[in-house]
């Protein structure tokens, strides 16, 4: 499946995510569905591809020793994948949140409809408000490091069981 899905999926990831707007707005409108569809497409592939990657890199004797303890499928997946995987997951996880955010300021932006801190920084543009600009980048700001911290802190708890990374404090 990775031969066969990889390629493609890794291209598709490096179309901006910009460049699905005009298409996201011929199938969905301009209204919440389109923004909603712009920013699962924004989190999406970095969950799909860490994931991918996180599973890849199972070494092959792990799967080996679950197979020779005669794992069934659920307990192999929730004993050995799942684990063995969730950091990866948990990094596309992370970085998907903070993608999404940055979507949905430009989905409020780029598909105007209703308040939020995007349109709030396009009035701050119109009406040349140098202020309310600065405003709406603090609250951007803001809500995105809250984002980050509150997924490094999940991140922390769900994957403390794992031994602490020894290069991590070089």
């Amino acid at each position: 499946a990775r031969r066969l899905f990889g390629p493609s999926l890794h291209a598709l990831r490096q179309v901006s995510l910009f460049a699905w707007v005009p298409l996201i707005m011929v199938w969905f409108g301009l209204g919440e569905t389109s923004k909603v569809v712009f920013v699962a497409i924004a989190a999406f592939f970095p969950v799909l591809l860490n994931s991918a990657e996180g599973v890849a890199g199972i070494a092959r004797e792990h799967l080996e020793v679950a197979r020779v303890a005669t794992f069934s499928r659920t307990q192999t997946f929730f004993r050995l994948i799942l684990p063995s995987a969730m950091p990866s997951i948990l990094t596309g996880v992370h970085l998907a949140l903070v993608g999404a955010w940055g979507a949905t300021l430009g989905a409020e932006y780029l598909m105007t409809s209703g308040p939020g801190i995007g349109t709030l920084l396009i009035d701050g543009q119109e009406t040349s408000a140098m202020d309310v600009t600065l405003v709406g980048m603090l609250l951007a700001g803001l809500v995105g490091f809250g984002l980050h911290l509150a997924a490094t802190r999940a991140e922390a708890r769900l994957l403390r069981w794992r031994a602490p990374d020894p290069s991590a404090d070089e």
